[in-house]
């Protein structure tokens, strides 16, 4: 940079590590590292290069600002596709109650699952109350057929507090999307 902007009759002006100020009319390692001003040789300031640690936090903050104008235009373009498809806020109220009545038939499906395993778990305990009572040892083939029918009802379990939890995190991310599509709304003309 300094050779396109220097030239013959040019000097090179920068404070040294000391804060001592230097002239040349050459460049030095320290100068490039400092920053330094290109001057005439009548000490008219014709530019100025920024020091490596300068030109370093340029170069990330325009990284900064690039990731930032793309996160904006990210954002603008979602906001049209929201309002494109959901051209008053009665459409997107309707489908959002449409996802929350898939998900509640998904939850009703699971607790009526968790229901059954459970009768059906029941049921297996019931093969081993006969030798419990008489003090034998269980069959192999009914505790294992226990062994299982428990780690079904565990899954089935699981599988319904995922759903629950599902749910919890659809109303919030709705009443957040609602919120902001009012906010679009306003600020339409």
């Amino acid at each position: 940079m300094a050779q396109a902007v220097g030239g013959a009759g040019n000097h090179y002006r920068w404070t040294d590590t000391h804060g001592v100020m230097q002239l040349s009319d050459s460049l030095t390692n320290e100068a490039m590292v400092q920053g330094y001003d290109i001057v005439s040789a009548s000490g008219v300031k014709r530019g100025h290069v920024n020091s490596m640690v300068e030109q370093a936090q340029a170069v990330k903050d325009q990284a900064a600002q690039t990731q930032a104008d793309a996160q904006a235009a990210h954002q603008r373009a979602e906001d049209d596709r929201l309002r494109a498809a959901y051209p008053t806020e009665p459409d997107l109220i309707r489908v959002q109650q449409g996802q929350l009545a898939s998900l509640d038939g998904q939850i009703k499906t699971a607790q009526l699952s968790v229901t059954t395993q459970q009768r059906a778990l029941s049921e297996r305990l019931s093969l081993a109350t006969p030798y419990e009572a008489q003090k034998q040892p269980v069959p192999m083939t009914v505790a294992t057929a226990i062994g299982e029918q428990q780690e079904v009802v565990r899954r089935t379990r699981a599988q319904l507090a995922s759903l629950m939890m599902q749910r919890e995190t659809l109303i919030t991310r709705q009443r957040t999307q609602l919120t902001h599509y009012r906010t679009l709304l306003a600020a339409t003309p």
